[in-house]
């Protein structure tokens, strides 16, 4: 599924870059092959096992999925994401930042 199976293993050699890379390469096959985050991560793994994105990044994958292998910022999925991350005050503190763009 993968091709050439070393191409995963140069894009996440760093430590840092372990969870991000994974997230991308994951969110890559998912759209590509339409696969699932499960899927895409199991594929993953058989080219390095060491794959183990964070909770925050395997949320994002899940909706993702859920919104169909594309990013919808009117999808209720992209609504209630955003809301649980950046909690109840989120409307408030965009409405900050808007009125802090208009004054300067």
């Amino acid at each position: 599924m993968l091709g050439d199976a070393s191409w995963p293993m140069a894009l996440m050699e760093g430590k840092q870059s372990r969870f991000s890379c994974a997230a991308i390469i994951a969110a890559y096959l998912m759209k590509t092959e339409q696969l699932s985050q499960e899927d895409a991560i199991e594929s993953l793994r058989q080219s390095c096992e060491f794959v183990c994105p964070n909770d925050g990044f395997l949320d994002q994958l899940k909706m993702f999925e859920q919104m169909g292998f594309k990013v919808d910022h009117a999808s209720s999925v992209y609504k209630r994401f955003h809301l649980k991350v950046l909690g109840p005050l989120s409307h408030f503190s965009l409405s900050i930042v808007r009125l802090l763009l208009l004054i300067t």
